[in-house]
């Protein structure tokens, strides 16, 4: 590898921790999921536009809070990730996404909770339910992400060997 290969390769693992995944299937059993109902999407981009809209004069950061019973299943899903990426745990070879996975599963939570709530999203706490289904999410990123990964080094020990 030359010196702008490995500048390149350092630059691109610094910033692989930071995106979600989400491999194509590999089996004859596993299909693509159907695509949503084309008023689905409207709803969705009525909500994303209303949620834009509000937030256009806002000059100050927002702060979010999450409910007592969001903010345990938060730490939960934090001791689970950590003993995962723990020595032989099944996210110790990728612990620098792993550790960013926690975040992201809040910052997806506060995502949802807003669309969910357009007009009082930032007076209220985030429900355990919201964080759940982001947890759904990050369990799916993280699966994902593991496959990918596993090909990634699978690929890279065949060009090296």
């Amino acid at each position: 590898m030359c010196a702008g290969q490995s500048l390149v390769a350092e630059s691109i693992s610094r910033e692989i921790p930071r995106f979600s995944f989400r491999s194509p299937p590999q089996r004859a059993r596993e299909t693509e999921p159907e695509p949503a109902d084309p008023t689905a999407h409207l709803a969705w981009d009525a909500k994303l536009k209303t949620l834009i809209l509000s937030m256009r004069d806002v000059t100050e950061p927002i702060k979010l809070t999450l409910s007592p019973q969001a903010d345990a299943l938060r730490q939960a899903v934090s001791a689970d990730y950590e003993v995962m990426m723990g020595e032989g745990g099944r996210l110790a070879g990728m612990r620098d996404w792993a550790s960013k996975a926690v975040g992201t599963m809040a910052r997806i939570a506060g995502l949802l909770h807003l669309a969910e709530h357009l007009t009082d999203g930032f007076d209220r706490p985030i429900s355990f339910e919201t964080v759940a289904r982001a947890q759904a999410l990050i369990d799916y990123y993280t699966d994902h992400a593991l496959a990918v990964f596993d090909q990634a080094t699978a690929r890279a020990h065949a060009v090296w060997a």
